[in-house]
């Protein structure tokens, strides 16, 4: 797997050796350089003159992360920086094919046997990962949670209205006297059901009995 290359802004660097040095676009604007300006980076606490090759747009390498700047250096020249006379401080492998962790363990373990005098580990462990992830996850989970609370006191409320305030109102059953006034003489079938007009006369009538209301009507046929 390769990197996207850059996209250059003006000319492409010419001869990338010796002392020039890649910016990205928002680094190059922070710093104050452009590209022929010399500038110096301390490497180790040691000053190293560098030259501006060229600046790339912020993109891939360069992307702008807000936390720090990235600066493309010979491997040449930082070889030499680093003390390095000329090998690789740090080398990244990759697996042939997609490998689960035990693979990577295996592997890891494998390098180590046949480089011992060298550090191998895992590029980016997941314990790294969750450090870094843990930030943006812990706002997510805090509102979960008075998302949660909140759901809670709303239905806590509802029950607590229907309950305690509507319930005495209302009633678990309310029974009405009244008094049969007319009766239709024919019944009609009516989804299945035969219904009969009924006129009744409600004795004890209150405010919660409305029109529209369905109730069961219990009929007493005196001797």
């Amino acid at each position: 797997m390769r990197m996207a290359p850059p996209v250059w802004i003006g000319a492409p660097p010419e001869e990338f050796r010796g002392n020039g040095v890649v910016f990205g676009e928002h680094s190059a604007e922070f710093f104050g350089v452009d590209r022929g300006d010399g500038l110096t980076v301390f490497i180790e606490d040691v000053p190293h003159r560098f030259v501006v090759a060229a600046v790339a747009r912020s993109s891939g390498l360069f992307t702008d992360d807000g936390r720090s700047h990235t600066l493309v250096v010979p491997m040449e020249k930082l070889a030499i920086a680093v003390a390095g006379r000329g090998r690789s401080s740090v080398t990244y492998v990759r697996a042939a094919e997609p490998a689960g962790p035990e693979a990577v363990a295996a592997l890891i373990e494998g390098l180590e046997e046949v480089y011992p005098r060298y550090r191998v580990r895992e590029t980016v462990p997941q314990s790294e990962v969750d450090l870094w992830t843990r930030d943006s996850t812990l706002p997510f989970t805090i509102m979960s949670f008075l998302v949660f609370f909140m759901s809670v006191f709303i239905i806590f409320t509802c029950f607590r209205v229907i309950t305690l305030e509507r319930l005495p109102v209302i009633g678990t059953f309310r029974t009405y006297g009244g008094t049969v006034e007319g009766m239709a003489g024919l019944a009609r079938l009516v989804n299945g059901e035969n219904v009969v007009k009924t006129r009744i006369r409600l004795d004890d009538v209150d405010g919660f009995l409305r029109d529209g209301f369905n109730v069961d009507v219990e009929i007493e046929i005196g001797g």
